[in-house]
């Protein structure tokens, strides 16, 4: 489908380098997509055995305001891959 679109519009066009959909592939970076795929994969696993649930409930119950929370979570993602503490913080705001 993307082909198809990237040829819709560049129809008539000369062909510049660049502008179709197999000299753009062509052009990215495996090993970037590859390492933040890693990072969806490890938070998925996080969160299939709840360790992202069970850090949300545990600030929630042992801190006593959502500003000492977010303290927290500041301080561990300078230590801390961000991406893991982000979500668990969207679920502690959701419940």
């Amino acid at each position: 489908m993307l082909t198809v679109l990237g040829d819709i519009i560049h129809m008539g066009e000369e062909e510049e380098e660049g502008l179709r959909v197999p000299d753009a592939l062509s052009k990215l970076d495996t090993s970037g997509i590859l390492f933040f795929l890693g990072i969806l994969m490890s938070i998925g696993v996080l969160d299939k055995s709840d360790l992202l649930k069970n850090l949300a409930v545990f600030l929630y119950e042992n801190l006593p305001s959502r500003d000492i929370i977010a303290t927290v979570i500041g301080i561990a993602s300078a230590l801390i891959d961000n991406v893991p503490l982000v979500a668990a913080t969207m679920w502690a705001c959701t419940t």
